[in-house]
């Protein structure tokens, strides 16, 4: 597998722990946190876990700005907090003060602690792009030149020139579930119960994963990453949806699209709404897949021991049960695609032959014979796709 080599770059965050309070509605956070501060400190704590899985780092000892820094603001009793030019002093600061045989011992009035809640960034800029100015990938600059789009719901993804390129910054999706007022816990300071955050690393290394399997998917240009604020850079894709061709590519789209469900299974991935169309580009001669968010695992929904499967190289029976239910799998996928796909891309037999042959070509099977084909394309009534059975699970109560 070839793997993308970065250059690696560490730069200032321009989000961090307090921004991401204030953006979900938490209102004059400094002031609340200069009345209790230390009950803050473990509320913000437990924030900071619930969406990087660390903790909020504490530095004690460290020398403190100068009082008399206008940007170091005292926010309560002995609670201070710096947000200036200088990076390294950024955070929330508190003090405590020494008796007089404490201060005389250690040889200081006071000892300062220092928790940090903006870490820097990571910038990793794909070398082959090497000669792109890194301040381009910075959000706070494209930003100011690019273009959001209205219609991506679920997370921030802006349209912008960088670099000559046309490109997408495509940014995370974090789903919050907050308590109801009667239900919060007396000593949480913050209506938080979850917080699930979809990384767009995860969105990238998949890219990576099914391009080196041979599915056409966007050049990734580089990779922006803070605690709470990350980005993924892709080119764009020029064409049209795939419907728009039908008329006079349907054969050749059928074949495509049938070698890329084909490595996604390979991969091991369910594509969610794979057959809508939605997150595929046709430029007149190469289908593109250009959104893989909505990729989950395959074998999620099978409970199968890989360890057991793969750890004694003596042991043959399990991998081969083990082939049987995976094939089993790959054909309830295809099974389904091509259920969705009857009044769409594949609405004759021929059609629909064609997508399986091609299916079973990529993965080296062997076509089915006539009767076989034709009990894998006959479906009942009431036929039910594994993504509509789930959908009509997560709707029940």
């Amino acid at each position: 597998m070839n793997r993308l080599e970065f250059n690696y770059q560490s730069v200032p965050a321009r989000k961090g722990l307090l921004n991401f309070l204030e953006e979900q509605g938490e209102e004059n956070i400094l002031r609340r946190i200069g009345e209790n501060t230390k009950a803050w400190l473990e509320e913000l704590d437990l924030i900071t876990y619930l969406v990087t899985d660390k903790s909020l780092v504490c530095v004690t000892g460290f020398s403190p700005p100068s009082i008399e820094n206008p940007d170091f603001q005292k926010i309560g009793d002995n609670a201070y907090f710096y947000d200036g030019k200088d990076n390294r002093l950024e955070g929330l600061w508190t003090k405590k003060d020494f008796d007089k045989e404490t201060a005389k011992l250690v040889g200081e009035n006071c000892e300062w602690s220092k928790y940090r809640t903006k870490l820097n960034a990571s910038l990793k800029i794909n070398k082959n792009f090497a000669n792109i100015p890194p301040e381009e990938f910075l959000p706070e600059n494209f930003e100011q030149k690019g273009e959001r789009l209205k219609d991506a719901k679920k997370r921030p993804i802006w349209k912008v020139k960088i670099g000559g390129r046309e490109i997408y910054a495509k940014g995370s999706e974090i789903v919050i579930s907050k308590y109801y007022n009667y239900a919060r816990p007396s000593y949480r300071l913050t209506s938080f119960s979850s917080i699930h955050k979809v990384t767009s690393k995860r969105e990238m290394k998949i890219t990576e994963i099914l391009a080196n399997l041979g599915v056409n998917v966007p050049t990734i240009l580089g990779y922006y990453e803070s605690s709470f604020e990350d980005f993924l850079f892709v080119d764009e894709i020029k064409g049209k949806q795939p419907q728009e061709f039908l008329d006079t590519h349907r054969q050749e789209i059928i074949r495509q699209d049938a070698e890329m469900l084909a490595n996604l299974c390979r991969a091991g991935y369910r594509k969610g709404y794979f057959e809508d169309f939605d997150d595929k580009i046709f430029d007149g001669e190469r289908l593109w897949l250009i959104d893989v968010d909505e990729c989950s695992n395959l074998y999620s929904l099978t409970n199968i021991n890989f360890r057991q499967t793969l750890l004694d190289p003596t042991e043959k029976s399990s991998l081969r049960k083990f082939r049987r239910l995976q094939k089993s799998v790959f054909n309830g996928v295809l099974r389904d695609s091509i259920y969705t796909y009857r009044n769409t891309l594949t609405p004759t037999n021929q059609d629909k032959e064609n997508y399986v042959k091609t299916f079973y070509q990529k993965l080296g099977w062997k076509i089915p014979c006539a009767k076989k084909m034709r009990d894998f394309l006959t479906f009942s009534k009431n036929y039910q796709t594994t993504e509509s059975h789930m959908s009509m699970m997560m709707d029940t109560d």
